[in-house]
């Protein structure tokens, strides 16, 4: 079936019995575990982990700075007005760059047809990988477009870049109304994440450039009023 053809039928086959269970079934283990975790948050708060002494310059490096600071604008992004300093921007934009190219490689790595598309987007990947999966219409390839693989994929490339630098990386999920969701967030040491995040989910948009994966958790969350936390 044709690509441009599929959301039209995605559609119609929404309606057929048991499409639903189908796509919960995929998750309904992970969202079990998650809403045993998140129980938990009225009794404890997250873990964050504190502010540790980090050898770095007591003046950053202004090349270093200037390179950082202009990834950060490719990402349309602003993290100096909830509190980053010079040197968490500094450390920043290597993150970004590394956290764009694994996800764009994750892209080229498995196909989608429907998320490669001007109108794809993760809940249309998600569906498109429910039905393949209950019609076997098209391929079915285990929802590795999802949003845990996009968590996967980036934290492994931005865990080693911030390691021993003046940032924090951890995955973070949200308990939402129609099932969990994954991504990966960065915040400077000591602080409220919450205040000071900055969110990688290329699962969103399907698309890997800094601009359309890269967020402020503030922007990211919005006023929902989801169980949040770090994973």
């Amino acid at each position: 079936m044709a690509p441009l053809a599929r959301p039209a039928f995605l559609a119609v086959l929404l309606l057929a019995p048991g499409l639903a269970r189908a796509q919960m079934q995929a998750t309904q283990d992970d969202i079990a575990n998650l809403k045993k975790k998140y129980s938990m948050l009225g009794m404890q708060a997250p873990l964050v982990p504190a502010a540790t002494p980090v050898s770095v310059a007591a003046v950053v490096d202004p090349a270093l700075l200037a390179a950082s600071k202009a990834v950060v604008a490719s990402a349309g992004i602003a993290p100096e007005k909830v509190g980053w300093t010079d040197q968490n921007i500094a450390d920043l934009g290597p993150a970004i760059k590394a956290a764009s190219a694994a996800v764009k490689k994750l892209h080229a790595d498995v196909d989608s047809p429907v998320g490669d598309t001007f109108y794809g987007n993760g809940t249309m990947v998600n569906l498109e990988q429910s039905i393949g999966a209950a019609t076997r219409l098209w391929p079915y390839n285990d929802y590795k477009r999802g949003c845990v693989s996009h968590q996967n994929v980036t934290i492994a490339a931005v865990a080693p870049i911030l390691a021993k630098t003046s940032l924090v990386v951890s995955d973070i999920g949200v308990m939402r109304g129609v099932g969990p969701h994954h991504a990966v967030i960065v915040f400077p040491r000591g602080t409220d994440w919450k205040k000071t995040g900055v969110i990688f989910d290329g699962w969103i948009h399907q698309e890997s450039a800094p601009n359309r994966m890269t967020y402020l958790f503030k922007d990211w969350y919005g006023l929902t009023s989801w169980k949040v936390a770090l994973e």
